[in-house]
C-alpha cells in the first residue's frame, strides 16, 4: 500500500486545507496507519474530493464528433425522455474530465430543447451507463429564451413568443404533476430578468409540488423581491454569444452572495 505524505488535504467541515498524511482504501482516504510499501511526498499539492460538473452534456454530445454524435436534444417533447438513454460511456471527454479532477456530472439536455428530459448524476468511469449512474430522474429540465426560440423557429418557420413558452411550460408542469409525481425538482435555463421573473411566477403557482432551480441566471440580481432554491450560475468567463448575455460578468457570484441566493459555479460553456 502507498502512503501519501505532506499533502494539503481539504477539510469539508472547516473549508480549509491541512497538511497531513493518508492512505487510500478503496474509494476512501484513511489516516496513514499501516507500514507502507511505498511513500509519495505530496508537498505543495492540494488534495480535494472529485469535482462535480453541475450542468453538462458530457456523453450526450460526443467530443470531436459532428451532428451524428449529438444526442443532447429532441425537438418534440415527451415526459419519458431521459438523458440516461442517450449517454455514450466511451466519449473521450470522460477521460479528459477525470484527468483534470472532475469525476462526476449532472447531465442536462441541450439548451436547444424548450422541453428537455429527465436529468441524471453520473460517475465519469465504468463502461456501461447503468454502472455510471449515481442518481437518475433527478429533475426535469427546460430551456427558455434565445436558444429554444431559435430552434423552434428553425423547425417550424414561425416565431415562438414568451406567451407561447409560458403556455407550454404550464401545461407540461401539470402533466408532470399527474404522470411523474416522483419528480419534484425542475431546472430551467434562463438569462434575462423577464424570464427569471416568469420562473418566479411558476414557483408561486407550482411551489407546493416543485422546487425550481435556475441555470445561468445572468440577470437574476436585477430582481429584488425574488428568491430561488439554487442558481447554477455562469459561466462568466466566456464570449458574449447573444444579446441575452450582455450583462454577463464575474460580479454575478458576489451579487448572488450579497442577495443571499444559494448558488454553485458553472464553468463550462457547453451547458
Amino acid at each position: 500500500m502507498t502512503r501519501y505524505i505532506n499533502g494539503l488535504v481539504f477539510n469539508s467541515e472547516t473549508r480549509s486545507f491541512n497538511k497531513q498524511s493518508f492512505q487510500v482504501q478503496g474509494q476512501y482516504f484513511e489516516p496513514a496507519t499501516n507500514t507502507p510499501e511505498t511513500e509519495l511526498d505530496l508537498d505543495g499539492y492540494y488534495i480535494t474530493p472529485g469535482f462535480i460538473d453541475s450542468c453538462s452534456q458530457i456523453g450526450l454530445a460526443e467530443i470531436g464528433i459532428r451532428w451524428e454524435g449529438d444526442d443532447s436534444y429532441e425537438f418534440d417533447s415527451h415526459l419519458q425522455y431521459s438523458v440516461v438513454d442517450g449517454i455514450y460511456p466511451f466519449d473521450t471527454a470522460f477521460q479528459k474530465a477525470v484527468s483534470h479532477g472532475v469525476t462526476a456530472s449532472h447531465i442536462v439536455p441541450s439548451p436547444k430543447s424548450l422541453i428537455g428530459a429527465k436529468t441524471a448524476i453520473i460517475h465519469h468511469t465504468h463502461t456501461t451507463v447503468d454502472e455510471m449512474v449515481i442518481s437518475k430522474d433527478v429533475a426535469y429540465s427546460f430551456s427558455i429564451g434565445h436558444q429554444a426560440k431559435s430552434t423552434f423557429f428553425a423547425e417550424k418557420k414561425k416565431p415562438l413568443t414568451r406567451m407561447g413558452i409560458a403556455k407550454i411550460l404550464r401545461e407540461t408542469l401539470q402533466q408532470i404533476q399527474q404522470q411523474e409525481p416522483s419528480i419534484t425538482k425542475i431546472v430551467i435555463r434562463a438569462h434575462k430578468a423577464v424570464d427569471l421573473e416568469f420562473i418566479s411566477r411558476l414557483q408561486e403557482e407550482f411551489g407546493s409540488t416543485f422546487d425550481f432551480h435556475i441555470i445561468h441566471g445572468t440577470e437574476v440580481t436585477f430582481l429584488h423581491e425574488t428568491s430561488f432554491n439554487t442558481v447554477i450560475a455562469g459561466p462568466t468567463f466566456r464570449y458574449i454569444e447573444h444579446n441575452e448575455m450582455m450583462a454577463l460578468s464575474p460580479k454575478l457570484y458576489h451579487q448572488l452572495f450579497k442577495h443571499n441566493i444559494p448558488f454553485v459555479f458553472l464553468y463550462g460553456s457547453s451547458c
